[in-house]
Order: structure tokens, then sequence, then C-alpha cells
């Protein structure tokens, strides 16, 4: 009975030490914190439940989402510095979820870095990885919706209804809203490209209808912020959706769905990619009925709202862009062009400094990857020399017993003779 109640609880404990992501709640709320960018709440969600954990595999999951939450906020040393610690760890467990965790990790990393046969590679691998133990759809969902958004970006890639249809689907295993919805939400990013591609309605309304999903799951998010990002995304969807509804005929559509994007967009200081973006949609908007003045006024509080952000310059570059074609499309020839050249500067720069940016990332990479092989390599051999010493250590005391043994044997044999001689003296003198 003691032994049965002693490996149920072993049981127990392993399905607490290898949690699967489905039910890892506090993992779940890292990523929400991420995706809304609330940074110091991931950060202190972070130390507190993993880095601080006296478990080992919590501390593998805890360095990788650190790593992101710094590849959030651009500081590739430290990113590299977490994964490379989680990946320490992991070698130490030599546990395969966290082998697989740290994958997980790189695949990110590599994305980042485009480095493509790294990243595919690896991508590939992470999936059948967690696809080998149950309840990790969580993490499964993540990882198809990297492999979708790699292939969106891709122009040569065009088989994207897969993994999104994937991604969906391992979301909806996994219950997470926030992950059903923006899976939702990508279905039908996928379903308007279509459209585009071929002029088909049934697109348009495929769109729609996942659209209401989206909303749906939307509103079951729990976190005010998450879920506010959530339906900032959903009122853009809707704002490019409109004109291909019922609703189009509605001249209103674009701005009302525009507007309350805002509304939610204004609640906050850090969300100034979206407002720059709705203001953007909106001056699309009055540009295709040809109001010009209101199309500029709002390029121009798009563009003015990220000016001096230097993380949102492809923000910049695009609004400048669009201040261009509606100078030029006024007649505003002189005006079109001064946009134009700070559009091109802006282009140089920007492509300069991504250059610039992977060229060091990829030599911190590969300076950690040294560092990591060097690392090993003496690792090994301090195991070598640690043999080495215990053997010898073992020869030396396994030497000495055997002389300890013949030492005895010896004196034991010469104690022998001794008494044989004795024996024999007396026989002689007839004593005996």
């Amino acid at each position: 009975m003691v032994i049965r109640l002693f490996l149920i609880f072993n049981l127990l404990l392993s399905f607490t030490v290898y949690a699967q992501s489905n039910q890892d709640k506090d993992q779940q709320l890292i990523y929400s914190y991420l995706y809304s960018k609330q940074y110091d709440e991931a950060k202190l969600l972070i130390n507190s439940k993993f880095l601080t954990a006296i478990n080992p595999s919590r501390k593998v999951i805890g360095y990788v989402y650190l790593a992101d939450l710094y590849g959030e906020i651009n500081n590739e040393e430290k990113r590299v510095e977490a994964l490379t610690t989680a990946q320490k760890i992991a070698q130490n467990t030599n546990h395969p979820l966290d082998l697989a965790y740290v994958n997980f990790g790189f695949t990110r990393y590599y994305f980042h870095l485009k480095q493509d046969e790294l990243f595919i590679k690896t991508l590939n691998q992470t999936i059948k990885d967690f696809s080998s133990f149950p309840d990790e759809d969580f993490i499964l969902t993540q990882l198809y919706f990297l492999r979708y958004n790699y292939k969106a970006k891709k122009s040569l890639e065009n088989n994207t209804r897969k993994d999104a249809f994937l991604a969906n689907k391992h979301a909806l295993a996994s219950k997470n809203p926030l992950l059903i919805n923006f899976t939702f939400s990508n279905i039908g990013y996928y379903y308007k490209q279509k459209f585009h591609e071929t002029g088909n309605q049934k697109y348009i309304d495929s769109a729609y209808t996942t659209s209401k999903e989206t909303l749906r799951y939307a509103k079951l998010i729990v976190e005010e912020k998450v879920r506010d990002r959530s339906l900032i995304v959903y009122n853009l969807n809707q704002s490019s959706l409109s004109a291909f509804l019922e609703e189009k005929n509605n001249s209103n559509a674009v701005l009302k769905y525009s507007n309350q994007a805002l509304d939610i967009a204004n609640k906050y200081t850090n969300f100034n990619n979206f407002k720059s973006f709705i203001y953007n949609n909106i001056g699309s908007d009055y540009q295709s009925k040809g109001n010009f003045t209101q199309a500029k006024k709002y390029y121009q509080l798009a563009y003015d709202l990220v000016e001096k952000d230097s993380e949102l310059v492809q923000y910049q570059i695009k609004f400048l862009g669009n201040l261009a074609i509606l100078a030029e499309q006024q007649g505003k020839i002189k005006e079109a062009l001064d946009y134009t050249k700070q559009e091109k500067e802006l282009i140089l720069k920007y492509n300069q400094d991504q250059f610039d940016n992977s060229t060091k990332a990829l030599e911190l990479f590969y300076e950690t990857e040294q560092a990591n092989q060097k690392i090993q390599q003496l690792e090994e051999t301090n195991r070598l020399v640690k043999i080495q010493t215990y053997l010898y250590v073992g020869i030396s005391i396994i030497g000495t017993a055997i002389l300890i043994i013949l030492f005895y044997n010896l004196n034991y044999k010469r104690k022998l003779n001794v008494q044989r001689e004795i024996i024999e003296d007396l026989k002689k003198q007839h004593l005996l």
C-alpha cells in the first residue's frame, strides 16, 4: 500500500515538474503581458514564478520567455544571454521537454535574425518534439503561427492556409482565448488575401464569418489591456472589410470601426503604433472619397505620432509615402518630391540600421556559440580529468589494500614458519 502511494505521488510530481503548457497559467499570462506590451509585469512574473523556482525545468521556461522579453525591447545581448542560460540548464537536466523549450526560444531568435535555414530546421524539429508530448497545444499554436508568418513574408511561399488552420486548431485545443482570437484573425487575413488574388466574393463572406469568432473570443480575454489590444485589431480588420460587406453602401463604416479602435487605443500611452495606423486608415478613407484636406490631416497625425520613435521607422516610411501620393494626386509636385526625398532618406537609413543590427546580432550569436563550444570542451576535459583522478585514487586505494593484504599474509606465514621451527626444535629435544 505504501509503495503504491509512493508511486502515485511520484507520478503527480512528474506532472507538476513537467507541466503541460495548456495548463500552465503562469506561462500563458507571461505571453499575454508580452502581447500587450506590459513588460514590467512580464518580467516580475518571470522572476517570481520561474527564475526563482527550485525546479530547473521551470527555470528553463523562464529564461526562454525572458529572452522573448529582451527581444521585444531590442536588447540583443541580454536575449542571447538568457537563451544560453536556458540551454545550459536544459543540457544538465537532459530532459527532452526542457531541450524542446530551448529550441522553441532559438526558433524565435533565428526568425528574428532571418537565418532561414536554421529557422526552418529548428522549427520543424521543435514542432516534432512538442507534438510527442500531450497537452502542448499552447506552444504548438505559436510554432505553427511562426511558420505561417514566415511563409506570409516570403513572396515565393504561397501555401499559408495549412499553417493558419493548424495554428487555429491547436489554439482551440489549448482553450486560450487570446490564441484563439488571433489565429481566427490570421485566417480572416488569409481570406482577404485570397479575395484580392481571385476577386471571389466567397472569401470576403468567409472573412466576415471568421471576424465574428475573432470578436467572440476577444471578449473572453480576462486581462483588460490584452483584451483591448485584441479589440483594436478586430476593429481595424472590420474597417478594412467594411467596403466589401453589407455595409459597403454606408460611407461611415470605415470611420465607425476606426474611431472605435481609436477610443480604445487612447486609453494607453504605449499604443502609438496602433493609433498611428488608425489615423492612417482614416486618412486613406478620406482620400478614397476625394476629401484631400481631411486625408492630409490624418496622414500627418499618423506621421507626427511616430516621427521621433526609432522603433517605428517603417511606419514613418509608409506615412511619408502616403503623403507623397496624396500631394501628387493634388498636383502638388514639389511637395510630393519633398516627401519622396524624406521617404528615400529614411529607407536608406533604415536599411543600413537593419544591416548593422543584423550584423551585430549575428556576431554576438556566433561569439556566444563559440564561447559555448569552448565551455563544453572545457567541461568535457574537466569531466575526463575527474574520471582520471578517480581512477588514480581508486587504483591507489586498491594498490594499498593489496599491499596491506600481502603484508598481513606474509606476516601470517612468517609466524607459521616460526611456530613450525619451534615445534621442530622441541621434537628434536624430545620435549614433545
